[in-house]
């Protein structure tokens, strides 16, 4: 539906796997990539201002405290499905704990981090509850 960056040549790298731009932030120590989760619960039927001021509360806590000592905010998106915040991370780690419990404390079914490469993994934050989980362990 809507979506703005003050990176470009990050959005397009990742668009055109071209990784050029991702390689010169790791050599400086620093990641970048976007933070994905559902809309789903989010939704309300006359208005999308929830969907929006989720996001704000979610750019607001990872700001907070020291958040300018770990993490600059570039951007993000509202899909169709999904909501997208994007950020050049200075401490990936701290940013990700930070995301995690912001996400925790949430209805969100689930959350994930990926880098602004498209061939990285994804980084999972947050599972759907799976009912029955612990019925189906076993030893073997």
């Amino acid at each position: 539906m809507a979506g703005s960056t003050c990176c470009v040549p990050l959005i397009n790298g990742y668009l055109n796997a071209d990784n050029d731009f991702m390689d010169e932030l790791h050599a400086d120590g620093a990641a970048a990539g976007f933070l994905c989760y559902p809309l789903d619960t989010l939704r309300e039927e006359e208005s999308s201002q929830k969907i929006f001021d989720f996001r704000d509360k979610l750019e607001e806590t990872l700001a907070a405290g020291d958040g300018p000592e770990s993490l600059t905010l570039i951007g993000g998106a509202t899909g169709l499905y999904c909501g997208y915040v994007d950020f050049i991370a200075w401490d990936i780690r701290a940013v990700l704990q930070k995301a995690k419990e912001f996400f925790e404390d949430t209805d969100i079914p689930w959350a994930s981090f990926h880098t602004f490469c498209r061939e990285a993994g994804t980084v999972t934050l947050k599972n759907p509850p799976e009912e029955g989980a612990d019925d189906e362990r076993t030893d073997g």
